[in-house]
């Protein structure tokens, strides 16, 4: 798994990485790439784990980034 991380490019802030199949990995391993990554998730979905830190770290991301626009309303 730390191969794979380490070909990835650098990556913007904003940005929410998720890593599946946690469930695979020894904890040895996982905890390295916890290390390396303390903001990611680390999920199962097979064995939902932190299934609902996904979905809630998700919404965050997206809250952070819409911005609300002003839209006129038609007088018809």
């Amino acid at each position: 798994m730390l191969e794979i991380i380490e070909e990835m490019p650098d990556i913007l802030k904003k940005n929410l990485i998720a890593f599946n199949k946690v469930d695979q990995v020894d904890s040895e391993t996982l905890a390295q790439v916890q290390q390396v990554y303390p903001d990611a998730v680390f999920i199962s979905a097979t064995k939902g784990l932190d299934l609902e830190t996904l979905k809630v770290r998700s919404l965050q991301l997206i809250d952070e980034r819409v911005k609300p626009i002003a839209v006129p309303q038609n007088s018809y």
